[in-house]
């Protein structure tokens, strides 16, 4: 009986094996994978998309399989950073993005028989920032005391202690120059027409930068040179030293004449249409020089000059000194003066609007506003000292930093726009770019861009040397 038990029991697995054979040579189809997700939200491409944005996205299964998807995000189409795995919505929150900066995301589909498809790359752009956004500091070796300038390019370049900085538009360094003995102080660099920089510096020195940061030549005056070159139509260069003498050098860097004043401490020369180069002294004069380098005339102030002379469209020269702005006729003679009641002006130069208002920093914590005439328009008080020089956009929008820390945004009326919070200022003054963006200086080390929806004025002498390039030339 026990032996038909056994026959019996191999039979039925032979049975089995041949019903198993069979079945696995039945061709059943195979599981497909996920379609490619689409339909992105944000769209492709999209722009002025929120900082904080949802991703979504559609996809589905063939078969109905229930989808999990992982999320790759990032500024580089080429690495892109896993944020969320194994999800199953299809949409996913992001978090305080970047204003202005484009991203890039995908998405990948799994089913649960580890099927997977991956989808394409999609990008969108974020919305401007606002007006009066920080978009960058840039941390430099010492106290920024001097004005950035802006190359053709956008390069801004600044002085600070021993360097002059070559720094791009999205806040990386391109280069630096060293000065072997020398420090850079208050002046600021000057941009001619090929792209040379031109500064002065503390070891006696003028110099002449090439593009690229290597030196193309320097000249020797007699003592420091804390005043900011200009650049006249025919690319001389025409710069004070404390040696008492204007220079006039010529683009090779060989002199083209020199012309005895007085020592000249941090104001920079304006020149006029016609050619005539105003500067102030410490001894408490302005001077008018030709451009042959003889003195036209001067005139004496009740103390001394350390602010630039601006340059009005009908030829009046304006200047702070003391506790009052001058106005000048251009053959010397005084037109009118306006007295600030308690501050005097230490170092902010007058900027004029296409009005002809004239704006000037106080050390009575003061913006002021000056009517053509010399009697007051309107003054804006700031939280402590303003030796910076404004700047007038074309939206009419003046820009000034103060010492309590503030760059200030102020409307024609004198009203507060904005301010942003980038550190003291004393008395590097505001440069702007097409972009919009405002570069200053702070004495906290720090070159600052700053986001304003704006440009340069095309008015009478907008801002500090008159242009982005600090030629200083009317």
């Amino acid at each position: 009986m026990g032996r038909f038990k056994v026959i019996g029991a191999m039979v039925l697995f032979s049975i089995f094996i041949l019903v198993l054979q069979a079945c696995l040579k039945t061709n059943f189809p195979p599981n497909l994978p996920p379609s490619k997700p689409d339909d992105p939200v944000p769209a492709n491409g999209a722009t002025n998309v929120s900082l904080s944005p949802i991703l979504e996205w559609n996809c589905s299964d063939p078969e109905g399989d229930k989808l999990t998807y992982d999320i790759y995000f990032g500024e580089d189409a080429a690495s892109l950073t896993l944020i969320k795995g194994n999800i199953e919505s299809t949409s996913c929150e992001v978090r305080d993005l970047q204003a202005d900066t484009t991203y890039y995301w995908k998405v990948v589909a799994k089913d649960n028989w580890g099927n997977k498809t991956v989808g394409d790359i999609w990008h969108f752009t974020t919305i401007p920032p606002s007006p009066g956004t920080l978009k960058w500091k840039y941390g430099v070796a010492a106290s920024v005391l001097s004005s950035p300038a802006l190359g053709k390019d956008g390069t801004i370049y600044a002085g600070a202690e021993r360097y002059l900085y070559a720094i791009s538009c999205d806040g990386t360094l391109k280069w630096k120059y060293e000065f072997e003995e020398g420090d850079v102080y208050r002046s600021s660099p000057a941009i001619g027409e090929d792209g040379t920089i031109y500064i002065g510096c503390s070891d006696h020195y003028i110099y002449a930068i090439n593009p690229d940061g290597t030196l193309k030549w320097r000249y020797e005056t007699g003592y420091d040179v804390a005043s900011s070159p200009s650049i006249g139509e025919d690319g001389t260069i025409y710069v004070g030293s404390r040696d008492g003498y204007l220079y006039a050098v010529n683009p090779d860097g060989t002199l083209k004449w020199k012309c005895k004043i007085a020592e000249i401490s941090t104001s920079s020369p304006a020149i006029g249409t016609d050619g005539t180069i105003y500067i102030g002294t410490w001894n408490c004069y302005l001077y008018a020089v030709t451009s042959e380098g003889t003195v036209k005339w001067k005139y004496q102030f009740p103390s001394s000059v350390s602010s630039s002379p601006a340059i009005g469209d009908n030829g009046t020269i304006y200047l702070g000194a003391g506790k009052s702005l001058y106005a000048l006729n251009a053959d010397g003679t005084l037109k009118w003066k306006h007295e600030f009641e308690e501050g005097h002006v230490w170092n902010s130069s007058p900027a004029i609007g296409e009005d002809g208002t004239i704006y000037i920093g106080c050390s009575d914590h003061y913006i002021y506003a000056i009517n053509p005439d010399g009697t007051l328009k309107w003054k804006y008080e700031t939280g402590y000292d303003v030796r910076s020089t404004p700047l007038i956009g074309k939206s009419g929008t003046i820009y000034i930093g103060s010492m309590d820390g503030y760059l200030y945004a102020l409307d024609t009326s004198g009203v507060l726009k904005w301010k942003c919070k980038i550190g003291e200022v004393h008395f590097s003054s505001p440069v702007i770019s097409e972009d919009g963006t405002i570069y200053i200086g702070n004495w906290n080390c720090n070159i600052c861009a700053i986001y304003a929806d704006d440009d340069l004025a095309a008015g009478q002498w907008p801002m500090y040397k008159h242009d982005p390039q600090h030629t200083g030339r009317k």
